[in-house]
């Protein structure tokens, strides 16, 4: 995975013409974090670096060194064309905190990302017991293990089974408190009808697809 991945951030805002403070108050942070991110001083959490992606539209997986940007396979072990994305192809991403992602298999500019995430014992969503807000959706099902889960002044337990669906502009935190690691399908929207800021590129968002999905039942 790149180290480097700050420097692509701050071209791209560069390159859109976007300032400091206009992109880390859309993500929902400080000017000062996202600088220090750009500069390699600061790892952001799981769901920043994602929100950051999302909103100055550049591929995840290409920001990390995954995988390039139009979905060409790199090498042995790198994600493949095709309907079918082998569990061994999975880019991953191992952040610090306990948490992994697993990107799934998804069409490029869908609009969502497909994600199995993994808490290992003992792992949050973010440092110091801090609670996340960020642009979008985010919805998701366990597999197994369990998960607490922090929204706003609620603590709610998540159980193998459960699924879950909130506005990222809500202040949460998942942990997992257990002695087994807990593991779930997420899948995170970067356009929502919470009223975020959509991310650029036109593309139909998941929350868009939701909804057309639910008026058809």
């Amino acid at each position: 995975m790149r180290e480097d991945f700050g420097g692509e951030l701050r071209a791209r805002r560069e390159r859109l013409g976007l300032s400091l403070r206009s992109v880390a108050s859309a993500v929902g942070i400080s000017p000062s974090m996202l600088s220090q991110v750009e500069t390699g001083k600061l790892y952001p959490s799981v769901s920043t670096l994602y929100h950051l992606a999302a909103f100055l539209d550049v591929s995840l997986d290409g920001l990390l060194g995954l995988s390039p940007e139009d979905g060409e396979a790199v090498g042995p072990g790198a994600p493949r064309r095709g309907p079918v994305q082998r569990a061994d192809d999975n880019p991953r991403i191992e952040i610090e905190h306990g948490v992994t992602w697993e990107r799934l298999a998804a069409k490029p500019g869908s609009g969502f990302e497909p994600l199995l995430v993994t808490y290992a014992p003992g792992a949050m969503s973010a440092a110091d017991d801090r609670l996340l807000r960020h642009p979008g959706l985010e919805h998701g099902y366990l597999l197994e293990g369990a998960l607490i889960l922090r929204l706003e002044f609620d603590r709610r337990i998540v159980r193998a089974g459960d699924s879950f669906c909130f506005p990222g502009s809500l202040p949460h935190l998942f942990a997992n408190e257990t002695e087994k690691p807990a593991k779930g399908i997420w899948f995170v929207a970067p356009e929502s009808d919470t009223g975020s800021e959509p991310a650029k590129g036109g593309s139909r968002s998941a929350a868009e697809a939701l909804r057309a999905l639910r008026d058809s039942i």
